[in-house]
């Protein structure tokens, strides 16, 4: 679930660009599509910060039930011990990254974006003409 807000998220952001950045489209329309792609960006990091949450909450759950069962002596570690025990110190600076904030990042980038644009459309700068 966590994963499916940003993809669907990009898909109506690309959407509502394409409409609030039309040569056809009016200021006011183009002002109104900004303004719900920046909308859209907020609502999407609220749901994924919030799904992130619930998922940490469940690991919590999930590495009680792993202890009582002793799954870390039949793995040979605890399956919920950082990444870099479990994949080892050797990966790439790009697979350390936390994906999670770095679309956190991306989705303000397209907030910043949409108000720009919104506040663009309204002050009749024609910026993006």
């Amino acid at each position: 679930m966590t994963w499916q807000v940003p993809a669907l998220a990009t898909a109506a952001q690309a959407f509502l660009l394409t409409l609030a950045l039309g040569p056809e489209t009016s200021r006011p329309a183009q002002a109104v599509a900004a303004t719900l792609a920046a909308a859209l960006t907020g609502l999407s990091a609220q749901l994924m910060v919030k799904y992130r949450r619930l998922e940490l909450s469940d690991n919590r759950l999930l590495e009680r039930i792993e202890q009582q069962l002793g799954v870390d002596q039949i793995l040979g570690l605890p399956p919920h011990s950082a990444a870099r025990a479990r994949l080892g110190d050797n990966q790439p600076w790009w697979v350390r990254l936390s994906s999670f904030r770095l679309w956190l990042l991306g989705i303000g980038a397209f907030s910043m974006a949409d108000l720009v644009i919104a506040i663009d459309a309204l002050a009749g700068l024609e910026l993006f003409r």
